[in-house]
């Protein structure tokens, strides 16, 4: 999975701007920091709960919107 500059804000106030990164496969990742730091909101928007305001969410390349739920269920699991 591969997250290049999102954004989202909430109520005009910003929760995340500009984070990049890329998450391996077959590994193990965590988010830690202190309370609203936005890693809720990050791992929202990661599994489609919630939509990004700004930025490209990509699995193997395709963008997160053009999965099917069945499809991404097959390839995203999230704790």
């Amino acid at each position: 999975m591969k997250l290049e500059n999102i954004d989202k804000s909430i109520q005009k106030q910003d929760i995340l701007q500009g984070i990049s990164l890329e998450v391996s496969p077959q590994k193990l990742t965590a988010f830690i920091g202190p309370n609203g730091a936005g890693k809720s909101t990050l791992l929202s928007i990661m599994s489609r709960l919630t939509k990004k305001d700004q930025g490209v969410l990509s699995i193997k390349g395709r963008e997160i919107e053009s999965w099917n739920s069945q499809e991404l269920a097959q390839e995203l699991t999230i704790l």
